[in-house]
């Protein structure tokens, strides 16, 4: 134990709350040098306790180091492992010596309890272990040979014969600091075993305490470098050398539980801010080098069979594909994908290592595809497979070759193939023909016919009841309602044709609004409606300027997108892409436009990539290429992402170049939010502050010039003056937040950017893509860094992409609110502003006041009976 005077109380009443006699047991304390209190709580709670108890004292060695010393002290037949800030159930020890009395005459080679998750930041208990499975036919011993995938790992709840562990000098491995030394130690134990078998107790509940504070040594240990190097290389690959040096295979549970853990470092990686991601290029080459040798061992029978946790196609492929087979052609391309109106099919397929050689047989001649690329797998720093997308006309006959060898084609995508199957499986399958045939089994006819009779009674007694309810006054459901109203003529002739436009639920002011605007005002021919909050602030100003809007969650709401050819949002959140309540049944027939909230500067592959998106606006060449560039982790290619400039840009032709007017100069500050201080976004988006706001980094940082009298003169002698414009999310911030009363608080609602951005004279924000709208405008910025360790840890929810704040912003960066002013000082410089005006003129190819109207040609385009065959030929001419 160390440093856990905070949980020990809890456990040691855990102890004295077993209903055994206290006699049967004994229970071994090691302080592993804890510098807090913890020795004297164990001290005085042995004074008065009936519990036998021991306990050692040592030098900070680490958890297995801790263990090993207690194992060579302990006198019992059966011996386990608990972590003192976890805590038993009371008929814990009972259930478990009820199992060991059971089997008594033959008994496992070990036992297993039922871990169940203490959230202590909740108080509550959580039953959703992906091991959970185990338990699912309760208590039972399992043989690891006939069901691998009941490997047990965890430390705690596994109980060894001490006995057995002692002939074999079993002790933990105590290079394994950080993760993996359970594991390690009962999988060792497990593979001396002549049969290894586990005694499964479901009813003796292991309470694991998951802390709030988030500083257990396995919350910490996935920080720790060390966990993705020597975790693997003394824990994964030792276990390797035990078979090898036994003469035996690595034994199928031992691959699954390889997978298992191994599986959960790329799950990891997937995480924005993942530790991972911190890692250097020469852990990261450890990694992979273990790696390799790990799945060398681990067959494709294993990969594919596994399926103790939810497992996608991409993580099994990283595996076959990444370490197993890193030269891989595909068997066969599958037809994924087909595009009516542009007479195009997507054709697909997975290759590792070097491309192979293509040709594409179109109508007997070689051409060269419409549309390709090679969409990267990455995990763990490196590209461990590609998804080639390929588009060609769906007008002519077409063959496909690859390194000189014709592909077998097949229209969806390659099913995962099964090598093990299981009875439930078989009978899952199959149980459309129970319904439907009549199953005689020998021995069983009487039973069938007493079902049957039972059966008749049942289909006439509910046949019955439905006349009777046929025969009462109906009353249609809310839902079959609205379902009702949306098939009706009324609606169907209202919606017609549709395009339904929105930004968010609560706020318009966004691209979606600019794009409605230029519909209304040049294409009148369009119908188009505006979907908004009646509450929102926005709704009347926009209802004056003669929207056509619709109540957000209202039924024109959803008979508008049951009807609509177009459903454009400069957002992604489930308010906008899953806008159907539960229960009613429509199938979209929309193309979904992403207009974008703003320039993606960062990797958002992850998000977007989950999402259905037809047509994608983006305004910078750099932000294009990064989204359909070959060899990004994007599925998008050019066919769906355009660069036609924002909506919303337009509004600010009139003002590039142009000063705000006023005696003093007016710095505008506007940073983005922070997923890290807020909670999840509710059904509309909307997200509370988390406990501990104030003393964040990012309120201190802006409480610092926000709230600081003596910073305000200092920039009033510059000749400045502050306003501060909060992100949406962070509204709710505000309040919380030392402003002086010379700082003006401004709002997103009521008003349009445009007018916002016109007052400023700079304007300073942090990692937010305002400061592509305040480039454009020309207006000088300055960004004020003051978290950046904090948001590469993960505060916030992007990955670094292509840009670079200090190659390709269009100003400074700083960090403190020092620098800041400095800044602010060098920004009188002609040379200094020509500098970052050169970038901003560089990054937007359309300053023109026409993306709007692009906006529109292009999703006119996808709209459009287009025959791709004839471009192609044409192209060939060319």
């Amino acid at each position: 134990m160390y440093n856990v005077a905070e949980y020990l109380p809890a456990y040691l009443e855990s102890l004295d709350a077993q209903d055994v006699d206290p006699a049967k047991f004994e229970v071994i304390l090691v302080s592993d040098g804890s510098p807090d209190e913890s020795e004297k709580l164990i001290r005085d709670w042995m004074s008065s306790s009936p519990v036998q108890a021991r306990l050692l004292t040592k030098e900070n060695g680490g958890q297995a180091s801790a263990r090993n010393q207690g194992l060579g002290v302990a006198r019992g037949t059966w011996v386990t492992f608990c972590d003192p800030d976890d805590f038993l159930d009371p008929a814990y020890l009972s259930e478990v010596f009820t199992n060991i009395e059971l089997h008594a005459d033959n008994p496992p080679a070990m036992f297993a309890t039922r871990l169940v998750s203490y959230l202590e930041a909740t108080d509550t208990y959580s039953h959703n272990h992906p091991l959970k499975r185990r338990f699912r036919d309760g208590t039972r011993v399992v043989n690891l040979d006939r069901s691998p995938d009941f490997f047990h790992m965890h430390g705690p709840t596994a109980i060894v014969n001490r006995l057995a562990a002692e002939r074999m000098s079993l002790r933990f491995a105590e290079a394994l600091r950080f993760s993996f030394e359970d594991a390690h130690y009962v999988a060792s134990y497990l593979l001396a075993q002549p049969v290894p078998t586990i005694g499964y107790v479901d009813t003796a509940i292991y309470n694991y305490r998951i802390r709030a504070a988030r500083n257990s040594s396995v919350q910490i240990g996935a920080t720790k470098p060390e966990k993705y190097t020597e975790v693997l290389e003394h824990g994964h690959l030792d276990l390797i050398a035990k078979c090898q040096i036994a003469g035996q295979a690595v034994p199928k549970w031992l691959q699954f539980m390889m997978l298992y853990d191994t599986l959960w470092y790329f799950r990891g990686d997937r995480r924005v801010g993942a530790p991972s991601k911190q890692l250097t290029d020469q852990h990261l080459d450890i990694f992979h080098g273990h790696m390799s040798k790990i799945m060398a061992e681990i067959d494709d029978e294993s990969i594919n069979d596994f399926e103790v946790m939810p497992t996608d196609g991409d993580l099994r492929n990283a595996l076959l594909l990444g370490y197993r087979h890193p030269n891989h052609r595909p068997s066969q391309i599958n037809i994924v994908e087909h595009d009516v109106q542009r007479e195009m099919t997507r054709l697909e397929y997975l290759y590792s290592g070097q491309p192979p050689q293509e040709q594409i047989i179109y109508r007997g001649r070689e051409v060269t595809p419409l549309i390709t690329k090679s969409q990267a797998v990455r995990l763990m720093g490196r590209d461990l497979f590609f998804r080639r997308h390929i588009w060609i006309p769906s007008s002519g006959t077409f063959s496909v070759h690859l390194d000189g060898a014709m592909i077998p084609l097949a229209f969806g995508r390659t099913p995962r193939p099964v090598y093990t199957i299981r009875p439930v499986q078989v009978q899952r399958h199959f149980v459309h023909d129970s319904a439907s045939k009549a199953i005689t089994v020998r021995g069983q006819k009487s039973s069938n016919r007493i079902k049957r009779a039972i059966g008749l009674a049942e289909f006439v007694f509910r046949e019955r009841l439905s006349r009777v309810r046929r025969s009462l006054p109906q009353r249609k459901s809310q839902m079959r309602r609205l379902q009702d109203y949306i098939s009706s003529p009324p609606a169907a002739f209202r919606y017609s044709g549709a395009w339904v436009l929105m930004d968010r639920p609560a706020s318009a002011n966004d691209n979606a609004e600019h794009f409605y605007r230029y519909l209304r005002t040049s294409r009148p021919n369009v119908n188009a409606w505006f979907v908004l909050d009646k509450d929102s602030p926005d709704w009347q100003r926009l209802a004056d300027d003669g929207f056509k809007l619709l109540e957000y969650g209202s039924r024109g709401h959803y008979a508008s997108l049951a009807h609509a050819v177009v459903y454009a949002s400069s957002h992604l959140d489930r308010f906008v892409t899953s806008p159907f309540p539960k229960g009613l049944k429509i199938t979209p027939r929309w193309k979904f436009v992403f207009l974008q909230h703003g320039v993606t500067l960062h990797d958002q592959s992850a998000w977007f990539n989950g999402k259905k998106i037809d047509l994608l606006t983006t305004a910078t060449r750099d932000e294009h290429e990064s989204i359909v560039g070959d060899g990004n982790t994007y599925k998008f290619t050019a066919k769906e992402v355009v660069l036609t400039g924002f909506p919303r840009h337009d509004a600010l032709r009139p003002y590039i170049g142009h000063s705000a007017s006023g005696s003093l100069k007016t710095i505008v500050v506007s940073p983005t939010w922070r997923a890290g201080l807020l909670t999840a976004a509710d059904e509309l988006g909307n997200r509370e502050l988390l406990p501990g706001f104030k003393d964040s980094t990012y309120a201190r940082a802006l409480s610092s010039i926000l709230g600081s009298a003596r910073y305000i003169d200092r920039l009033a002698e510059q000749g400045y003056r502050l306003a501060y414009l909060p992100h949406p999310s962070m509204t709710v911030a505000t309040a919380q937040l030392d402003t002086d009363s010379r700082v003006e608080i401004l709002s997103w609602q009521g008003g349009t950017f445009a007018d916002i951005l016109a007052q400023a004279d700079v304007w300073v924000t942090d990692y937010s893509s305002t400061a592509f709208e305040a480039g454009y405008a020309g207006v000088p910025v300055v960004y004020f860094q003051f978290d950046q360790a904090e948001m590469a840890s993960g505060l916030h929810i992007y990955d670094s992409g292509y840009f670079s704040f200090q190659r390709d912003g269009f100003g400074p960066v700083v960090t403190d609110e020092y620098e800041l002013l400095q800044a602010l000082a060098g920004l009188n410089s002609d040379a200094i502003r020509n500098i970052y005006a050169s970038r901003a003129a560089e990054t937007f190819p359309h300053r023109d006041a026409d993306n709007a109207a692009r906006v529109y040609r292009a999703i006119n385009a996808i709209l459009k009976k287009t025959a791709a065959g004839k471009i192609l030929e044409s192209q060939e001419k060319k």
